[in-house]
């Protein structure tokens, strides 16, 4: 129990470092970014996008050398034990206590390794369950207007209302570039790689993907103002989190941080692209459902048929990746659980700064 409770108090303090050093970094670069006035509103917001990718890079590696000051690492005595479970998923880097080894292990990984293998994962994520997903909520009354709202609201530009459809996409695949880099950095590449080190797999696999589903929900504090139903981010946030455990689990199978980046850019492109559809007044059913969503969902029905024993195998081995986390508890101790609820809680209120 002391040992388990030292471990998410050490990662606790670890991301809450992290959010100060990124609120302390944000404040400069904000004020620097205003001073240099650029004129061009895309470029501007690609910016941006750059100087925040660099702060959640700086924070994160900070926040693991900070915290290892702060509480020690503990003996590698529970490591074989963890090492025995992992190797059932995969073999992540091996622990140890050199700064240099625990920023190596942070970036690892951004590999090319298999690097054919990475793009049919990621076409199996956007073909199975991004596109569907997303096309699935889109389908809900008032999603889609809500979502241009909510881009609006949060200071993305109207870079979706270029009258150049090539730019448009260019431009919104610049941007969600960074935008995917930077999150899927954060929750999956830091939560499942220095979470695991910190706490164990499964207990990392959760905190990853319900943090991440959390922070799509907190859309819900920007519909006082208009008309908007609270079910929608309710609905958006649902969407993310399925998308966090799905994205979870193939970095953890893989441990390759290429596939999912690539799999949350082509998303949010095409869901731009959709917004933009439904800011000209253009039919959702003709413009964007049957030319773009349509003919991706028929490729992820084809890719299912043909691989149909595997990805039901790979459905069994997510279940078990996702019980993992009940194994975890010391001698079935389920204090640990509300343990988990209110760290999950505070570093879903502390990482908004990240």
């Amino acid at each position: 129990m002391a040992v388990k409770t030292l471990n998410r108090t050490r990662f606790l303090i670890i991301v809450v470092i992290s959010a100060f050093i990124s609120l302390f970094l944000k404040g400069i670069s904000i004020d620097f970014i205003e001073n240099l006035k650029i004129s061009s509103l895309i470029s501007g917001t690609i910016f941006q996008n750059v100087i925040y990718l660099l702060i959640a890079f700086g924070s994160l590696i900070s926040g693991i050398l900070l915290g290892k000051l702060l509480i020690p690492d503990e003996p590698e005595e529970n490591g074989k034990n963890n090492r025995k479970l992992e190797n059932e998923y995969l073999t992540l880097p091996i622990q140890n206590n050199s700064n240099s080894k625990d920023i190596k292990r942070l970036f690892s990984g951004f590999s090319l390794e298999n690097f054919s293998q990475q793009i049919k994962i990621t076409i199996i994520l956007i073909c199975c369950v991004y596109i569907p997903l997303d096309c699935l909520f889109n389908l809900f009354p008032g999603i889609i207007e809500y979502t241009a709202h909510s881009f609006d609201a949060n200071n993305l530009d109207n870079y979706f209302l270029i009258d150049s459809l090539f730019w448009m996409i260019l431009s919104s695949t610049i941007i969600h570039s960074f935008v995917a880099i930077k999150e899927e950095f954060i929750f999956r590449e830091f939560f499942l790689t220095e979470g695991k080190h910190q706490l164990k797999l499964g207990t990392s696999f959760i905190y990853s993907s319900i943090i991440f589903g959390l922070l799509h929900f907190y859309y819900i504090f920007q519909i006082k103002k208009e008309n908007f139903s609270p079910i929608l981010p309710i609905l958006w946030g649902i969407n993310a989190l399925i998308i966090g455990f799905v994205s979870g689990y193939a970095f953890v199978k893989t441990h390759k941080i290429i596939p999912v980046i690539l799999a949350h850019i082509v998303n949010n492109v095409l869901s731009t692209i959709a917004v933009r559809n439904f800011v000209q007044g253009k039919s959702f059913w003709e413009s964007s459902f049957l030319y773009m969503y349509l003919p991706i969902i028929f490729i992820g029905i084809f890719i299912f048929i043909f691989n149909f024993s595997a990805l039901i195998q790979e459905k069994k081995e997510f279940f078990k990746l996702f019980n993992k986390y009940w194994k975890e508890f010391p001698e079935n101790d389920i204090s640990i659980f509300f343990i988990d609820i209110i760290i999950i809680l505070l570093i879903s209120i502390i990482i908004m700064g990240l």
